[in-house]
């Protein structure tokens, strides 16, 4: 991710959490706002993930109005989203 990009990202989402805003971020003119949503909200989480744990992830899924798909992966950030969760728990 450029360096922009990610400034913009850490600044407006976790400084700011501007997603909770209405209309607290804008990419190309667009307006973002979790709970004005009318699409399906995908949120993905790692069960060993360090950079978004799955508790915190589902927690936001929770902060939404509308649909939204939770899905929790077997592994961190990047596997997490190839492989599959155990079948039991630990």
């Amino acid at each position: 991710m450029p360096a922009t990009m990610h400034t913009f990202y850490l600044r407006n989402v976790y400084l700011g959490n501007k997603l909770l805003q209405p209309g607290g971020i804008e990419v190309a003119g667009v307006r973002s706002y979790l709970q004005g949503q009318d699409s399906v909200l995908l949120r993905l989480g790692g069960r060993k993930t360090t950079s978004r744990p799955w508790k915190s992830t589902y927690k936001g899924a929770l902060l939404t109005v509308g649909p939204v798909k939770f899905v929790l992966g077997g592994s961190g950030h990047i596997a997490g989203i190839v492989r599959l969760p155990p079948a039991t728990t630990k």
